[in-house]
């Protein structure tokens, strides 16, 4: 996708209230920049020499009435705009951040998603306010801009002429400031989402910032941010007033010399003092109306810093995901895998089968690749060689996102935590449930004592660890899935709730296939099988296969 193609999108898809608005626009800017500047100076015609009051009311009352019509637009163009762009913005980033979510997840990780979620913000309320503005008041000023020539021309060829001269002029000083304001713009944009992401961190995890007393690290990592942050924002200050500046005097050099010809019109009778003002007033607007290009253009470096990141997210392909989706899991097959992550190798020609009726427990060191087989068989991982299959279906060819959706129960170790109440935090995400099997369920993991469940509004925000980590199981299993996959489930479990898990597991087995990250002992003596990473070996009760990893 390319910058046009980006754009035209989402005008095109309010088209019809930017249509509105830029009527409304160009509504306001006529009152205000071409009615206005010709009744005042009709007035100051009829103080001149005898004076007519009922002219004077007349012009007074039209004065009043345009006055008060323009500011009444200009009030709703306002209100009418801001919502606008707020709008476009959240749309720009809503998609962005839908797509980021379906590319392969190898490229996310390599943002900090603090900083990644500053940045899609950011760059999605510039490039939105941009061409919001460009294409509304945009137009708008080039209407104004051409009417106010054509005016200036009709009163004055001199005046007219000497600022047609002066173009050429602000197009070479744009020219010149183009590349700078692009660099330091760019820098500035990476700098501030990176003071973000360090600004988050502090906040983070306040406990274990406070356990390890990380405080003094953690202040001199936010000042480097800053200071880097700081260097790149004068840096841009500098170009960006330096070039401001420069056109500023060249515009107040036109004026002064737009103004001397003026005055030598009145003191040779040619110009009233009546159009004198006219001249000083659409001088004024035609000079505004350019300044809103130069501005216009000299921003898009800015602007382009912006879309060149957003469009790098959106340009990156998304994963693979095929159409096929299964009613049922009887099987899951890995042959020959290989994976591997900045060349450190995870698993080598690695065979494994997960079959229904069946409760596996996968075990290893950290970093052994446990998170890692899960991520392969559940279709997050694209980037390895071998073969992996449901019921002998390979897996590029089926629909994961709808397998995981209706078919898988995930419970991962730091769980997912919505702020909806309790019973809100358990049923996110679960289209169907059985409320006796919720009943059940909360009841054998104790919560019945703390948790109302006809109060489906009640917070949970003083949930131990463990409490936390039963909600999630629960979460898991009330999807009543065909594959059940649990990280570390009884970590932070107590004696009872353990217990109880394991009656569970008993109970559902015969109709899933489970599969348990843990180091528990006592969890793997109700497994059927125990893959252990450490050691290449799949161990069954009094059966060892050995494994080639």
């Amino acid at each position: 996708m390319d910058t046009t193609t980006l754009i035209l999108k989402y005008l095109n898809k309010n088209r019809f209230k930017i249509l509105v608005l830029f009527l409304s626009t160009l509504v306001s800017s006529s009152l205000s920049s071409l009615l206005l500047p010709y009744f005042n100076g009709l007035y100051f015609d009829n103080l001149t020499g005898s004076i007519k009051l009922e002219n004077v009311a007349k012009i007074l009352i039209i004065l009043l009435a345009v006055n008060f019509i323009s500011l009444l637009v200009s009030y709703m163009v306002s209100i009418f705009h801001n919502t606008m762009n707020t709008r476009l913005a959240f749309d720009i980033n809503f998609d962005l951040i839908d797509h980021i979510q379906k590319v392969p997840i190898e490229y996310s990780r390599q943002f900090n998603s603090s900083f990644l979620t500053e940045q899609l913000n950011s760059d999605s309320n510039v490039v939105s306010s941009y061409f919001l503005n460009l294409i509304t008041q945009g137009i708008t000023s080039l209407i104004v801009l051409l009417t106010t020539l054509y005016l200036l021309w009709k009163i004055n060829i001199a005046v007219f002429l000497i600022f047609l001269l002066t173009i050429p002029i602000y197009i070479c000083l744009y020219l010149i400031f183009k590349k700078p304001i692009y660099k330091s713009s760019l820098e500035l944009k990476n700098g501030q989402s990176q003071l973000f992401a360090d600004m988050y961190r502090q906040l983070n995890d306040i406990s274990s910032i406070k356990i390890n007393s990380l405080f003094q690290p953690l202040r001199k990592d936010i000042i480097f941010s800053f200071n880097k942050f700081m260097n790149s924002l004068v840096k841009n200050v500098k170009i960006l007033s330096f070039a401001g500046t420069t056109n500023s005097f060249f515009i107040n050099v036109c004026n002064l010399i737009i103004l001397f010809v003026g005055a030598v019109g009145v003191a040779k009778g040619n110009i009233t003092i009546g159009k004198l003002i006219i001249i000083s007033s659409y001088l004024g607007t035609a000079i505004g109306s350019l300044q809103f290009f130069i501005d216009t253009s000299k921003n898009y470096q800015s602007v382009k810093a912006s879309l060149d990141r957003l469009l790098n997210h959106i340009n990156t392909p998304k994963e693979e995901n095929g159409e096929i989706v299964l009613e049922s899991i009887e099987s899951i097959s890995l042959r020959n895998i290989t994976l591997a992550f900045n060349g450190q190798s995870i698993f080598k020609n690695f065979n494994v089968d997960f079959n229904k009726g069946k409760v596996y427990a996968i075990t290893g060191k950290n970093g052994r690749g446990k998170t890692s087989l899960i991520n392969l068989l559940s279709g997050l991982y694209h980037q390895y060689e071998g073969q992996i299959s449901y019921n002998n279906i390979p897996l590029r060819e089926l629909d994961m996102y709808e397998i995981r959706r209706r078919i898988f129960g995930v419970a991962e170790q730091n769980s997912l935590v919505i702020q909806q109440g309790f019973i809100g935090n358990l049923l996110y995400g679960v289209s169907e449930w059985n409320e006796d099997n919720l009943k059940e369920l909360m009841k054998g993991f104790n919560f019945n004592d703390r948790i109302d469940l006809d109060n489906p509004n009640q917070t949970f925000m003083n949930l131990s660890g463990g409490e936390a980590q039963k909600s999630s199981i629960i979460r898991a299993l009330l999807k009543e899935p065909e594959v059940l996959i649990l990280d570390e489930p009884t970590s932070m479990m107590d004696r009872i709730g353990f217990e109880f898990f394991v009656s569970i597991l008993h109970s559902i087995k015969e109709h899933k296939i489970i599969l348990l990250i843990t180091h528990d002992d006592d969890i793997k003596m109700i497994c059927d099988k125990i893959l252990n990473l450490d050691v290449a070996e799949f161990v069954e009760m009094n059966e060892t296969e050995v494994i080639s990893i």
